[in-house]
């Protein structure tokens, strides 16, 4: 599969996210009247109890009614409620720009290996490779004709190694897409006309980013405080993170492309 096809699969998660976002939100703000109810209730569309209480949360396209046997309420589809769909979202774009950045490591494998371009990328403990010699010469299938290589288990080991670590910070993607053929990639991205901003901006921009996925990945997106007596989380706008999404989007989508 190609890098660019694979990156597009990859981007369904979060489109996902961002939709449910759009088709979720209450842009009504108004309470069930009390004629509707009794609308609702007389046309037996459900074996709700009456005394259980309805709400409704309504947008241009799509209507939800609930009880308060539920556990939900019209608040929770709030954008301040919804907006975590975003963050997650978010997270995951940033993770299938990972996976593109790995997967044209692996792709590039024999020839960077060759090059010893890997050299500092993974390190492998002695006593692992000595189990990779082992199980080399352990036998399978029929008359245990059937002997692993040692080359393909070794791979397969390094490989392992690479996925281990993350290439999301501005210094991995930079080196990342330099080891695979492509130098400076934000330079590349401007010029490509995606975009009007200046290098710095972007670069300055992708920093930030990867500074909030990590702080929504690990932290829960919670404030840090030395001596917290109550949870504060980062206050993040629907309409900025929309944009954020995109634009990671859009830099997955020009990498992907550059790396093929």
């Amino acid at each position: 599969m190609k890098l660019a096809d694979m990156y597009s699969e990859a981007c369904g998660p979060a489109d996902r996210l961002v939709l449910l976002y759009d088709g979720l939100l209450d842009t009504s703000r108004k309470k069930v009247r009390t004629e509707l109810r009794d609308k609702f209730y007389r046309a037996k569309l459900t074996k709700w109890p009456q005394y259980a209480g309805l709400w409704r949360s309504q947008n241009a396209s799509i209507a939800i009614y609930g009880t308060n046997d539920s556990g939900l309420s019209q608040r929770d589809f709030t954008s301040d409620a919804l907006v975590t769909l975003l963050k997650a979202a978010l997270v995951l774009q940033m993770a299938a720009v990972d996976k593109v950045l790995h997967d044209a490591v692996v792709k590039r494998f024999t020839k960077l290996v060759k090059n010893e371009k890997l050299d500092d990328r993974v390190r492998i403990n002695l006593s692992d490779s000595y189990q990779v010699a082992v199980d080399s010469q352990k036998r399978s299938g029929k008359g245990g004709r059937v002997r692993k290589r040692a080359g393909a288990l070794l791979k397969a080991e390094v490989i392992d190694g690479l996925y281990r670590k993350p290439y999301l910070s501005l210094d991995e993607v930079i080196k990342t897409c330099t080891l695979c053929g492509k130098k400076d990639i934000f330079a590349r991205f401007r010029a490509s006309g995606r975009t009007t901003a200046s290098k710095d901006s972007l670069t300055s921009r992708w920093e930030k980013l990867y500074a909030m996925r990590n702080h929504i990945a690990h932290e829960c997106d919670i404030i840090r405080k030395t001596k917290a007596r109550k949870v504060h989380f980062h206050e993040r706008t629907a309409k900025e993170l929309k944009e954020d999404i995109a634009f990671v989007k859009s830099v997955g989508e020009f990498i992907s492309s550059e790396l093929q």
